[in-house]
């Protein structure tokens, strides 16, 4: 069964999309997003909060190597 979320904006690469309304199916795949709910959702779980993408490496210490050899 689809699950539907209401978000208080989602953030696109194209900007923030507010509201947000996100649809997913039984395995998790997003399925919509608008800033319109899903005609005829029956359930929408309202989520007070902002969606972001997952940073993958939003941590570095690459200026340390500069650095290698030169302290303790």
């Amino acid at each position: 069964m689809a699950r539907f979320y209401e978000f208080d904006a989602l953030l696109q690469k194209e900007g923030w999309l507010s509201p947000a309304f996100v649809g997913l199916d039984d395995e998790g795949n997003i399925t919509y997003l608008s800033d319109q709910p899903y005609p005829n959702a029956a359930l929408v779980e309202k989520i007070e909060g902002y969606v972001v993408p997952g940073f993958q490496n939003a941590h570095s210490h690459a200026f340390q190597y500069a650095m290698a050899g030169l302290a303790e």
